[in-house]
Order: structure tokens, then sequence, then C-alpha cells
């Protein structure tokens, strides 16, 4: 439960609200970072009940305990598919929907997919084919699509996107584009028993951009790249 799809050299991992620090300077005519600073007030005004803050590792008894997966992925893109406990394929991915990734619930009864281009689904483990899209981006004007789904619980799902570095791209090559660091990582939460989608606030003393390392229940450890260092959070004002 707590492994990462890492997609692409993409995705960062990402989270809701509390957006720029340092991205627009007060009094500043810059149109892009006047976006990004809007695009960050839409993120705190969208946020609905979730916050992530900083916390201290929890206690090894603290570890989600899953179910093993009786389900594997073999193979990948279109050669992919995906076999049972004996070996057995049980599903194989069709020409128009490869699969890149596979990830059970904690309770071993369903698992998310990713096909790519924010393309991920749930699953029942009993009948693959009736699969529940999940959605592909959050509220965020300008957030790219979630690149990585992690299973909170065996209901909740939290989605990591990015909010794109802001500025001219003008005259930069695609690999200088792919390289420019985000302006912060996005988070929310989905709930499978309604279809809700809420954004996840960070609070202060927490990273605006970093890796997803480890997912435990609500405790999610975070990892800062550019710093070299990791640290605990954890999802409160959690509805109920």
């Amino acid at each position: 439960m707590s492994t990462t799809f890492r997609v692409a050299a993409s995705v960062r991992c990402l989270s809701l609200g509390c957006l720029i620090a340092g991205c627009a300077v007060a009094g500043a005519t810059n149109e892009p970072a006047a976006a990004a600073r809007d695009s960050a007030q839409a993120a705190q005004v969208h946020a609905s009940g979730y916050t992530l803050r900083e916390t201290e590792a929890p206690p090894a008894e603290a570890a989600q305990a899953a179910v093993a997966s009786p389900l594997v992925m073999r193979g990948r893109g279109t050669n992919a598919r995906i076999v049972d406990a004996a070996g057995n394929a049980v599903w194989r991915a069709p020409g128009e929907m490869p699969l890149y990734g596979l990830r059970a619930s904690p309770d071993g009864r369903r698992v998310v997919t990713y096909a790519g281009d924010a393309n991920s689904s749930v699953r029942p483990v009993d009948d693959l084919d009736a699969a529940r899209p999940l959605p592909t981006h959050p509220d965020v004007p300008g957030a790219t699509g979630f690149g990585q789904w992690y299973w909170l619980d065996a209901q909740r799902l939290l989605g990591v996107s990015e909010l794109p570095a802001a500025g001219d791209e003008t005259g930069l090559t695609a690999a200088e584009r792919e390289s420019r660091a985000p302006t912060a990582t996005l988070l929310a939460v989905f709930d499978l028993r309604d279809g809700t989608l809420r954004n996840v606030d960070v609070a202060d003393g927490l990273p605006r951009v970093f890796l997803v390392e480890t997912v435990q229940g609500v405790h999610i450890q975070l990892s800062d790249e550019g710093a070299g260092t990791t640290a605990w959070s954890e999802l409160v004002g959690v509805p109920h």
C-alpha cells in the first residue's frame, strides 16, 4: 500500500491549496506569475474538508494491514496482462487501453489501473471489465492530470497532480520545458461511495513540491527532492 506508481519523469506528486510561496511578488505585473497566483487562490477556495499537516512518523503498529492482492500485473502497455495467484491471465490490455500500473485496495477487493494520460480506473477483482473511471484532473485551473492514485482505505483514493511552472516558455525546447520544476504539488481525495473529489490543503511547514513516497492510511510520507529530505504528514479533517 505504500509503493509508488512513478509515471514518466512527470508528476512529482501533488497537493491542493496553500500553493505559491515565493512565486508571485506583491505588486508584480508579470502575467504568468499572476496566473499562477490565481490558480493557487482557486485551489484554496475549492479546498473542502481535508488538510495535510506535518506529523511524526507513525508507529509500526499504525501501518495499515493490507490484504495481499490476488492479482499481479505482467508486461506493460498494450502487452500488459493481469494474472491471478496461479499465474493465469485473467485480463489482457486491449489495444485502446494500455496498462502501465496496478495497485490493490487494502481489502484486496478492488484494483486501480493506470492507462496513461491521466486515465485511471477502479475495477473489482472479480469483474475486471467493470471499470469505474477516476477523475482526470483536480479542480484547479492549469493543473496537470492525475498521474498517480493511492488507496487511503477501501473506499477512498488519493490523487496526485501538479501546477506547472509559471513563466514564458517561448524559445524553450521540449526537454527544457519538461525539466522545469512545477509551482506546486496538488492532492485530492476521491470517495467511491458518493463520487466526490475533495481538494487537500497543504499546511505550512510542508514542502510545496514533493513526491509521495509512502501511504499508510491517512499518514503520508513526502520527499522534498530539492532539499533532499523527507517528512511525514497526516490527512486531517476527514469528512465522514
